[in-house]
C-alpha cells in the first residue's frame, strides 16, 4: 500500500474520536496523531534509503514488526487506564500506536509481513495479496475514496452551520 495509508489514518482517527472525548484532546491534534502513526513504520525508510542504501526490505526493519507495534499499544492503553482516561497524552499515544498497527494489516494485505517475528528473530512472512480476489490497487482506491467521503460530509456539515449563522 503506498497511498491508503494516511487517509486510513484519518478514518480511524475521525471514527474513533468521540470515544476519547473524556480525555479532553481537540480534534486537529487527535487526527494529526493518528495521521501520523498510520504512516509511522515507514520513517525507516530515511534508514533504508541512506545508511542501508536498499540491501534489505524496508519489512524486515523493527519499525515493521507487529510485536513492536502491539506491545507500543497495549503500553498505551495501560497508560490511558492508569490515568482514567483523563489525560490527552494517553489518548495521543493510543490512536499513533493503533494506526501503526493498521499500517502493518494494510502492508500484509499487498506485501509480506513478519508477523511472527520477534525483536531479535525474523521469523517467517506472511502475506493476503495472492488469496484476496482484488488487487490492492483497488482496496488503496476504495480507502481514498471512503475517506474522501467521510471528510466531505464533515465539510459539508461545517459549511451548512456558516450559513446558518447568517
Amino acid at each position: 500500500m503506498q497511498y491508503a495509508h494516511l487517509p486510513t489514518g484519518y478514518i480511524i482517527s475521525d471514527l474513533l474520536f468521540r470515544r476519547f472525548r473524556k480525555s479532553d484532546v481537540s480534534y486537529k491534534t487527535f487526527i494529526f496523531s493518528g495521521m501520523i502513526g498510520a504512516i509511522a513504520p515507514d520513517f525507516d525508510m530515511i534508514y533504508f534509503f541512506f545508511k542501508d542504501h536498499v540491501l534489505h526490505h524496508t519489512h524486515r526493519f523493527y519499525s515493521h514488526y507487529p510485536f513492536v507495534w502491539f506491545s507500543l499499544l497495549l503500553i498505551s492503553l495501560l497508560w490511558m487506564l492508569f490515568n482514567n482516561y483523563q489525560s490527552q497524552n494517553p489518548a495521543l499515544a493510543v490512536i499513533f500506536t493503533l494506526n501503526g498497527f493498521f499500517h502493518l494489516i494494510l502492508d500484509t494485505i499487498e506485501g509480506q509481513i513478519y508477523w511472527l517475528a520477534r525483536p531479535g528473530t525474523v521469523g517467517h512472512s506472511f502475506g493476503i495479496e495472492p488469496y484476496i480476489p482484488w488487487t490492492s490497487a483497488s482496496i488503496e482506491l476504495f480507502i481514498l475514496l471512503g475517506a474522501l467521503c467521510l471528510w466531505s460530509k464533515k465539510l459539508i456539515i461545517h459549511l451548512y452551520k456558516i450559513i446558518d449563522d447568517l
